[in-house]
């Protein structure tokens, strides 16, 4: 069996809505196309952006996401494989 790693993408939103439920949006942040160690690294960054954002707007919800999905770009083994194959290609 196989194991095939699949890179992902990891992001954060924060989001300040006029009140909790369906709000109007205030304020959107988005941060998006992170390793998940960037992502963990500044954790502490976040939520200070957060924190920021509760003080800005006092009465407001604010919203904080993590997430991940799958990359966008070339994965790291697209942009191996490629590499492999130019200089396969100089050899030769």
């Amino acid at each position: 069996m196989e194991f095939e790693f699949k890179p992902r993408s990891h992001w954060v939103s924060i989001r300040a809505f006029s009140r909790f439920g369906n709000g109007d949006l205030l304020e959107n942040l988005y941060w998006g196309n992170m390793r998940f160690e960037i992502r963990t690294k500044y954790n502490r960054y976040f939520k200070y952006r957060a924190a920021l954002m509760q003080v800005k707007y006092p009465k407001a919800h604010i919203d904080l996401q993590l997430g991940n999905q799958q990359p966008t770009g070339k994965t790291l083994v697209q942009i191996l494989s490629n590499k492999l194959i130019r200089k396969k290609g100089r050899i030769t």
